[in-house]
């Protein structure tokens, strides 16, 4: 049955104008047509979603998501938890980022494969979520920043090696490393800090590659960035004290950015009984939007995610727009097509264009008029099928931030 989804405006995430009374018209959970709703031909018989004087537009794809654990609350007590707790938090999390407009998560490390079975859950239709990509077992050094939450430790060329091969043939879509320091609620953060030598990330690379994976890489800046880079990893995830010099380095090698603010910037968390992470926060907050605007400036390509913020991607999004400049077009560009490129799956998703899947959202109001627009989600649609919000979050615990 074919389904006719019209708005007062549609985004086709492409970075295009709006389409004013726009329509878009999926069949078997495929789009077949989008443009302006005089002008889209109706089959006989296809259910009207009218989506009034709300906005469509390509559901939002959270580029650093972790189903497993809460950043609101302390993620090391939550990973040293039984694997069945973390797993059952997951189910949680997955449907809050549902609802909260985002229908593909990049999942970059879980703790023991629980990833892998979310991740056929949702395809097998036994969980609600969004569609994910997942990285499995990130990879941390022994002493090194990761290894606090209970990760398992890789050290030397040789055990990369052997365990980027498990960790691809337990399911991994992409490879995740710890390469950098980071916020921790032990000890003074040392970002900077790297672990892992060149000759360790380049194993990761070379192996990840040989079996077309990406490889992502925790890195906040300085030696272990320009290592990462070098090395030819595909992703720097969060890069907060990103420098001139090393943007420009990622722009030489194609390397992409994964920017990560509302972990640190979002004011509904009290953190004052971990002071290391005050600090630490209070770092980022004056950095925030650096990297992305230095990104832009040579040409890197970018884009977002949440963290384990699950439900916030609408403040994310604009923390692109009130920290970093870019215009809201620009910002769920970057959340949407962009982010859909840098997963692999430009041509399955991202943009709302004929042949790719009906993954879209309706909010109330223009975000390009106001891009917190995007926390009113009032429509979700994943490969065609439709969720309304509340029904998904309905006995769930109130999170903050969260419409519930």
């Amino acid at each position: 049955m074919a389904t006719l989804v019209v708005a007062r405006y549609v985004i086709d995430g492409t970075g295009r104008p709006p389409i004013a009374d726009g329509a878009v018209l999926i069949e078997n959970g495929r789009i077949t047509q989008v443009g302006k709703r005089s002008q889209v031909e109706m089959p006989a018989g296809a259910e009207v979603i009218d989506a009034g004087a709300w906005t469509v537009l390509p559901g939002l794809i959270d580029m650093h998501e972790h189903f497993g654990m809460d950043a609101m609350g302390n993620e090391d007590q939550q990973l040293r938890q039984p694997d069945a707790d973390i797993a059952i938090q997951a189910t949680r999390h997955a449907r809050i980022a549902l609802a909260g407009g985002v229908t593909t998560a990049r999942i970059v490390g879980e703790i023991n494969f629980i990833d892998v079975a979310y991740k056929r859950a949702i395809a097998q239709g036994t969980m609600v979520g969004p569609r994910v990509v997942i990285a499995t077992r990130p990879l941390v050094a022994t002493g090194g920043y990761g290894v606090f939450s209970g990760f398992a430790p890789a050290d030397g060329p040789e055990e990369i090696r052997k365990m980027v091969r498990a960790n691809i043939k337990a399911g991994a879509d992409l490879i995740k490393m710890f390469v950098t320091g980071g916020g921790t609620y032990r000890t003074r953060a040392t970002p900077l800090q790297h672990y892992y030598s060149y000759e360790e990330i380049r194993a990761a690379v070379e192996v990840a590659h040989a079996f077309g994976r990406k490889v992502a890489v925790h890195a906040q800046g300085g030696t272990g960035t320009r290592y990462a880079i070098e090395a030819g990893v595909d992703v720097i995830e969060h890069g907060h004290f990103l420098s001139d010099d090393e943007v420009a380095l990622m722009a030489k090698h194609g390397t992409a950015l994964v920017a990560t603010n509302s972990i640190h910037l979002y004011p509904g968390v009290d953190w004052s009984a971990f002071p290391h992470v005050v600090e630490y926060r209070a770092r980022v907050e004056e950095a925030a939007g650096q990297n992305i605007r230095r990104a832009k400036q040579h040409g890197v390509t970018y884009t977002v995610g949440t963290d384990a913020m699950h439900g916030l991607m609408w403040f994310e999004v604009g923390c692109a727009v009130r920290r970093a400049g870019l215009s809201p077009m620009e910002a769920i560009v970057a959340a949407t097509k962009t982010a859909a490129e840098v997963c692999g799956l430009a041509e399955e998703t991202g943009t709302l264009e004929s042949g790719k899947s009906a993954d879209l959202i309706a909010v109330a109001g223009d975000p390009l008029e106001d891009i917190a627009a995007l926390a009113a989600v009032r429509l979700v649609m994943k490969e065609g099928r439709r969720y309304d919000p509340r029904p998904l979050l309905e006995g769930l615990a109130p999170q903050e931030g969260v419409l519930m």
